[in-house]
C-alpha cells in the first residue's frame, strides 16, 4: 500500500505543481493599489482593469495634462514672468523656489513640472496658457472630455487635493495615450535629468532628476524598456503612478492609483507590465471570418434598400495566452431592420465572456464597410442620385485599376515574348554554327581520306 501511495505521489505531484505554475502564470497579479489599468498604447485596448472607472484623487500625475496643454499651446522658447499667485509661499508642497518677478522659459517649466513635480512651475504654465489658474483648469476639463476622459474633473494644474479634483485609472491611461502622440511630451516624459540655468532672480543652476525609480539603473525598482513615468503622492490620494514601457515592439500604459505604500506602486506596476508583456500575444480575426450582416432599410413601413455589412479591415488585438479566438464573440452594431432616418451604430464589436478573469473582456471594434449606394438612399431621392454618383466613381476607379493591371500584364507578356524570341534566335544561331563546324569537320575528314588513298 505504501509503495502504491509513493508511486501515485511521484506521478501526481509534478502534475499538481505544473497546474499550480500554469495558474500562477495565467492569473492577473494581486495588487496593493485599489485601482489600476493596463492599456495597449497603440490601439487603446484594455488588457486589465481593477476598479478602473472608480474615481480617485490623482495627486501629481495631474501634471501630465498640464504639460500636454502647455506644449500644445506654447513654444518651448516662450518666456514667462512668475506672478505672486504662481510662486509657492509655503513649504509643504513640491516646488523649485520660483520667486515673483523671475523670468523663466516654457521649456524650463515643463521639465520642472514633469521631473521635479514642481507645483510653482505648473502655476506659471497655467497662467501663461490661459491667463489664470482657474481658466486653465477649465481648459484641462475641456481637453479631458475631448479625449474621452469623462470621469475626470480638474480644479488646479498641479494635483493638490480638492474635493472636486478627481480622475479614474482608465481616464489617466487615455490622457497619457493622447499625450504620447506629442513628440515633445514623449521626450520630456522620458528624460532622466535636466539642468535649469540661472535666471535673473537666481544665480545658481537648478538640477532636475526624474522621480521614477523605474528609470534609474541603480534602483532596485529599475525596469528595462521604460519610456517614461510620472508619480504622485498626497495623504488623500495615496501613491499614484503612470508608467509607459516598450518591449519587443509593443508599448503598454500602466496606471496605479491609491496605493498605500511607496514600494507598492513600483511592485504593482512591475507585476502588471510583466503580465502584459508575458501573458498576451497578437491575434487577428480576418474579415472573411467575421461573416456578413444584412440590414433592411425601411421607408413608410416597406423595405426600400438592403445593406450588406462587411468589416472595413481585419481586427487585430492582444489575446491572453490561455484563450483562443474561439472564445471571441462578434456583435454587429446595426439592427436587422432600420427605419428611415434612424441613427445607426455602424461598427462590429469583439468581446469575451463577461466572466473572463484573465483579461478585460471588451476587445475592441472595427467600422463596417457599407454599400454606399443603398445606404445613401435613406436620405431620399437626393441620396439615390448621390449613390449613383458614388457608384459611377467607384466603377471608374475599378475600370482604371483594371486598365492599369491590363497594361502591366501586356508589358510583362511583351517582354517575355521578346526574351523568348531572342533566345530562339540565339539558339538558331548557335545551332547553325554547330552545323557549319560539323560540315567543316566532315570535309576535313573526307580530304584526309582522299589524301591517304593517293
Amino acid at each position: 500500500m505504501r509503495k502504491i501511495t509513493a508511486i501515485l505521489l511521484a506521478v501526481l505531484l509534478p502534475v499538481w505543481l505544473a497546474v499550480g505554475a500554469f495558474a500562477a502564470d495565467t492569473a492577473p497579479p494581486a495588487l496593493e493599489s485599489t485601482a489600476a489599468i493596463l492599456m495597449d498604447a497603440q490601439t487603446g485596448q484594455i488588457l486589465y482593469g481593477k476598479n478602473m472607472e472608480e474615481q480617485r484623487y490623482p495627486a501629481s500625475i495631474t501634471k501630465i495634462m498640464t504639460v500636454l496643454l502647455a506644449l500644445e499651446n506654447l513654444q518651448l522658447t516662450d518666456q514667462a514672468t512668475v506672478s505672486e499667485d504662481a510662486a509657492i509661499q509655503y513649504y509643504d508642497v513640491t516646488h523649485i523656489g520660483l520667486v515673483p518677478g523671475e523670468t523663466v522659459t516654457v521649456e524650463q517649466m515643463v521639465y520642472a513640472a514633469m521631473l521635479m513635480s514642481a507645483n510653482d512651475a505648473c502655476n506659471v504654465l497655467a497662467e501663461k496658457v490661459a491667463g489664470s489658474q482657474e481658466d486653465f483648469a477649465q481648459m484641462m476639463n475641456d481637453r479631458a472630455q475631448k479625449i474621452g476622459a469623462t470621469g475626470t474633473h480638474f480644479t488646479n494644474p498641479s494635483g493638490l487635493p480638492e474635493d472636486d479634483h478627481y480622475t479614474t485609472a482608465k481616464d489617466m491611461a487615455l490622457i497619457t495615450r493622447e499625450a504620447l502622440q506629442n513628440a515633445e511630451f514623449t521626450k520630456v516624459f522620458g528624460t532622466l535629468s535636466y539642468t535649469m540655468e540661472p535666471t535673473d532672480k537666481n544665480t545658481e543652476a537648478r538640477p532636475f532628476v526624474n522621480q521614477s525609480d523605474m528609470m534609474k539603473k541603480n534602483s532596485p525598482y529599475y525596469c528595462e524598456g521604460i519610456v517614461g513615468g510620472k508619480l504622485g503622492w498626497t495623504e488623500e490620494a495615496g501613491n499614484t503612478m503612470v508608467t509607459v514601457a516598450q518591449r519587443d515592439g509593443r508599448e503598454l500604459i500602466c496606471v496605479v492609483l491609491d496605493c498605500a505604500s511607496s514600494a507598492g506602486k513600483y511592485k504593482d506596476t512591475q507585476a502588471l507590465l510583466d503580465y502584459g508583456f508575458g501573458s498576451f500575444s497578437p491575434a487577428t480575426i480576418k474579415r472573411s471570418m467575421m461573416g456578413t450582416h444584412k440590414v433592411e432599410i425601411q421607408k413608410n413601413g416597406k423595405t426600400s434598400a438592403t445593406v450588406d455589412c462587411l468589416a472595413e479591415n481585419d481586427f487585430t488585438f492582444l489575446l491572453h495566452n490561455s484563450l483562443s479566438q474561439q472564445d471571441v464573440s462578434i456583435t454587429y452594431g446595426p439592427p436587422a431592420v432600420v427605419a428611415e432616418g434612424q441613427e445607426v451604430d455602424w461598427n462590429i464589436y469583439f468581446s469575451l465572456p463577461e466572466d473572463t478573469s484573465v483579461m478585460y473582456p471588451v476587445l475592441g471594434q472595427v467600422a463596417i464597410q457599407q454599400d454606399q449606394t443603398l445606404l445613401l438612399s435613406e436620405s431620399g431621392e437626393g441620396g439615390t442620385w448621390e449613390g449613383i454618383l458614388w457608384l459611377l466613381q467607384e466603377t471608374g476607379r475599378l475600370l482604371l485599376t483594371m486598365a492599369i493591371g491590363a497594361l502591366i500584364l501586356f508589358v510583362v507578356i511583351t517582354i517575355l515574348l521578346l526574351i523568348r524570341k531572342w533566345m530562339v534566335l540565339r539558339n538558331r544561331k548557335k545551332h547553325r554554327k554547330m552545323l557549319l563546324q560539323k560540315r567543316a569537320e566532315l570535309e576535313r575528314l573526307r580530304r584526309k581520306q582522299y589524301d591517304i588513298k593517293l
